[in-house]
């Protein structure tokens, strides 16, 4: 059985695309006040580790 994306990629790129659409989902509800604080807690730590992946991302970046 063939599939048009390999897994691994696909599965990947999928579950990137859900973690950042539930950030911008809670990101839209800490706006309006509707976050508890255990969601709270799971938003600074998404954000936290969006930064982290931000800043990795800079430090391989080479320009010629």
């Amino acid at each position: 059985m063939s599939s048009l994306y390999p897994t691994s990629m696909y599965s990947f790129r999928r579950a990137k695309e859900e973690r950042e659409s539930r950030r911008k989902a809670m990101t839209e509800r800490a706006k309006r006040g509707l976050l508890t604080e255990d969601e709270k807690l799971i938003l600074a730590q998404e954000e936290a580790a969006r930064a982290q992946q931000g800043r990795k991302r800079d430090k391989e970046c080479v320009v010629m």
